[in-house]
C-alpha cells in the first residue's frame, strides 16, 4: 500500500508540473527551433526541452553533450547546430520519461496483485496433497496485532503413512546422537534448536522422529522452552527404519529455559496451534490458527517482490538510452560514408556525361538530383545534394554550395572532386574533362576493392553456421556409429 501511494502521489506531482510548463508556461525560446515531427512523443518535447535547457545543460558539460550529438550534426544537414542538438537531447529525455512512466504503472500492476491462485483457501485453509507426494512447503504472511512475518508451513499428505528406507540400525543410532546435537555442546545443556538429520550418509536408513507428542520439540528441531522451571528433561524418539526392520531409540535431553519477547510469545503460540492443526487427518483442508493470545490473526499469500526486478531492468534501460542512442546515430554515420563511396564512381560518370553533353555544372546537379529520385541506397547522397540546389536557389554561389557539399560529405575523394570542379568555374581549364575521367578511373578501381573487401567480409560471416553445419553432421555420424556398435 505505502509503495502504491508513493507511486501514485509521484505521477501525479509529475503530470501537474508537466501540464503546467506545456500548456501554461512553455519557454519562448522552444518555438525558434522545428522539433521533428515523426516522434509519436512530441507532446513531450515542451517539457522535455524545459528540463534540457534549464535543468541538464546546466549540469552536464558541454563536451559531454557534443560527444552524445556529433554525428548527428552530419546526418541532419541544413539545420542549425542547437536545432539538431535540442532535437536529439529532447528525444532521449522523452524516452526516459516513457520508460519511467511505464515503470511507474508496472510497480502499481504489481501492487494490486491480489491473492487469487495462491496456495490459501478461504483464509484460514491449505489443501493437502495426496498421498505418496511428501509434505508440501507454502509460504504465507501472518499479521497477528499488525505485527507481520512470513512463515512457512509443511503441509503433510491428506492420508498417513510414512515407510523410509535406511541403512545400518547401529551405525545409524550413533550417528544420530552425535550430530542431533547440532549447535548445542551436551544433551544435558540444550538451549539452542536440535539438527533433526533426515538421511544418513552412504546408508539407506531413514530416521523418523516421534516430536507429535513432545511439547518441548518441534518438527525442525526448533524449541519450545519457555516454561517456568529452569529445565526440563525430555525424551526425544527416533524410529530407524531399515527395510522392514524398525529400531525405536530414546535420546535424553535436558533443555534449558528461554526467555521470550512479546513477538516471540506469539509466535510461540501460533506455532503450537499450527502444529495441532497440521495434525494428520482425513480433512482436506488445514485450517490455520485464527485467534492468538486474543489476538485475531490474518493471512494472505506470499509472493516474489517482482517490483525491485522491475525497477532494475527499467533503470538499466534508462541508463541505456543514451548509449544505444549515440550507437544508432554511429551506425547510422557508418551508413551514409558507406553510401557516400559506393555511389562516388557514379557521380564522376555522371558529371563527364553531362558536362561533355555541354551542360553546365547545375544543370548536371539537376539532372544527377532527378536520376536518384526514387531509387534505393542513395538517400543520404539524394539528401545532400538537394540541400546543395536549395542553398543555390537561395542565392548562394555554386562554387560555394558545392565546396559546402564537399565538406559535409566527410569524404577526402569527394573534396577531391569538388575542387576540380570549382578551379575549373574560376580560372577556366579546357582538360576539365581528362581530369575527370582519370578521377573516373580511379574511382572505379577503388570502387572495385571495396567490392572485394564486402565479398572478404561475406564469407567471414558465413564461416560461423559453416561450422555450425560440420558440427552437426559429426553429432549425426557420431550418433548412427555408437548405435551400431
Amino acid at each position: 500500500m505505502i509503495i502504491k501511494n508513493i507511486v501514485l502521489l509521484s505521477m501525479i506531482i509529475l503530470l501537474v508540473v508537466g501540464v503546467i510548463i506545456v500548456y501554461r508556461a512553455p519557454p519562448k525560446s522552444y518555438y525558434n527551433y522545428n522539433f521533428n515531427s515523426k516522434y509519436l512523443f512530441k507532446l513531450l518535447f515542451p517539457f522535455s526541452f524545459f528540463v534540457v535547457k534549464y535543468v541538464i545543460e546546466r549540469i552536464v558539460s558541454s563536451d559531454r553533450v557534443e560527444l552524445l550529438v556529433g554525428k548527428s550534426y552530419v546526418l541532419n544537414n541544413g539545420k542549425s547546430k542547437d536545432e539538431v542538438k535540442y532535437n536529439v537531447l529532447c528525444t532521449i529525455f522523452s524516452l526516459i520519461v516513457i520508460f519511467y512512466f511505464t515503470l511507474l504503472l508496472g510497480i502499481l500492476v504489481l501492487a494490486n496483485t491480489d491473492n487469487k491462485g495462491g496456495e490459501l483457501k478461504d483464509g484460514y485453509y491449505l489443501e493437502k496433497v495426496q498421498p505418496g507426494e511428501g509434505k508440501k512447503k507454502v509460504k504465507l504472511y501472518k499479521t497477528i496485532d499488525n505485527e507481520t512475518e512470513i512463515v512457512t508451513v509443511y503441509v503433510p499428505e491428506l492420508y498417513p503413512g510414512d515407510v523410509e528406507a535406511n541403512k545400518e540400525l547401529n551405525r545409524a543410532e550413533e550417528y544420530i546422537r552425535i550430530h542431533i546435537l547440532g549447535e548445542n555442546k551436551s544433551v544435558s545443556c540444550i538451549d539452542k534448536p536440535l539438527k533433526l538429520i533426515d538421511s544418513i550418509p552412504d546408508s539407506i536408513v531413514k530416521p523418523r522422529y516421534l516430536t507429535e507428542d513432545n511439547d518441548y520439540i518441534n518438527d525442525d528441531g526448533s524449541l519450545n522452552n519457555d516454561f517456568e522451571e529452569d529445565s526440563i528433561d525430555t525424551n526425544l524418539f527416533v524410529e530407524l527404519s531399515y527395510m522392514t526392520e524398525v529400531k525405536k531409540v530414546m535420546i535424553q535431553l535436558k533443555i534449558i529455559k528461554k526467555t521470550y519477547s512479546d513477538v516471540d510469545n506469539a509466535r510461540k503460540n501460533w506455532n503450537n496451534a499450527i502444529k495441532r492443526s497440521l495434525s494428520k487427518s482425513t480433512d482436506k483442508y488445514v485450517k490455520l490458527p485464527d485467534i492468538i493470545d486474543g489476538k485475531k490473526v490474518t493471512y494472505k499469500n506470499y509472493k516474489e517482490n517482482k517490483v525491485k526486478y522491475l525497477c532494475l531492468i527499467f533503470i538499466i534501460l534508462i541508463i541505456l538510452i543514451p548509449v544505444i542512442y549515440k550507437v544508432m546515430e554511429e551506425r547510422k554515420y557508418e551508413k551514409r560514408q558507406k553510401e557516400y563511396k559506393d555511389n562516388y564512381y557514379i557521380i564522376v560518370e555522371k558529371f563527364i556525361l553531362y558536362m561533355g553533353a555541354g551542360l553546365s555544372i547545375y544543370d548536371s546537379i539537376l539532372r544527377i538530383i532527378k536520376s536518384f529520385e526514387g531509387k534505393d541506397r542513395v538517400g543520404f547522397l539524394l539528401k545532400d545534394l538537394k540541400v546543395l540546389k536549395r542553398e543555390t536557389d537561395n542565392g548562394i554561389s555554386v562554387e560555394k554550395a558545392l565546396t559546402e557539399f564537399g565538406l559535409r560529405s566527410k569524404e577526402v575523394c569527394y573534396m577531391k572532386f569538388v575542387s576540380l570542379i570549382v578551379q575549373n568555374m574560376k580560372k577556366g581549364s579546357e582538360d576539365i574533362l581528362k581530369l575527370l575521367e582519370i578521377e573516373a578511373k580511379e574511382a572505379f578501381e577503388e570502387k572495385s576493392r571495396l567490392l572485394m573487401k564486402s565479398g572478404e567480409e561475406a564469407s567471414t560471416k558465413l564461416l560461423l553456421p559453416m561450422v555450425g553445419m560440420l558440427i552437426i553432421v559429426m553429432v549425426i555420424i557420431m550418433k548412427a556409429a555408437f548405435q551400431s556398435m
